[in-house]
């Protein structure tokens, strides 16, 4: 596991999965969190957990909710889910840079977080490989927002 990896992971109060898709270069990510990440009362900011799974294709998202995914990425996609989910905490106020062996197997990431109160569905984040390897993302106070580039 990557040592940048291992200093975030953690305990915490928000949780994380990217699901990542097809191609053979590494995926490189830089995540950038707010000074109010995961804070529902906007003034400081907690801890944010969060998962990162590789996928052999998109996943059906639609109607998919946070407490039947987190830890559950196999059972909610049987046959998708390639390897073990890297997990990790984000604080407030930092930016790293990741970056992941992908699995040859792979065509899609997922990013999803353990948000305390998530808006919509952007407390996760999926990619095909197709539209890049190379992702910059925000943690914000209540979710991801994202730039792919190739």
């Amino acid at each position: 596991m990557d040592s940048a990896l291992r200093r975030l992971i953690g305990p915490g109060a928000v949780a994380a999965a990217l699901l990542i898709a097809g191609c053979s270069h590494d995926v490189m990510l830089r995540v950038t969190s707010v000074h109010n990440l995961n804070s529902p009362t906007k003034d400081r900011g907690h801890r944010l957990a969060y998962r990162l799974v590789q996928l052999k294709e998109m996943p059906p998202m639609a109607g998919v909710q946070f407490p039947s995914l987190w830890r559950h990425e196999k059972d909610v996609f049987p046959g998708l889910v390639l390897g073990e989910p890297e997990e990790g905490n984000l604080d407030p106020d930092t930016t790293v840079k990741l970056s992941v062996k992908r699995d040859k197997a792979a065509t899609a990431f997922m990013l999803v977080g353990n948000y305390y109160k998530p808006q919509g569905s952007c407390w996760y984040y999926v990619q095909s490989f197709a539209q890049g390897s190379s992702v910059t993302l925000t943690a914000g106070p209540s979710c991801f927002s994202a730039k792919a580039s190739k």
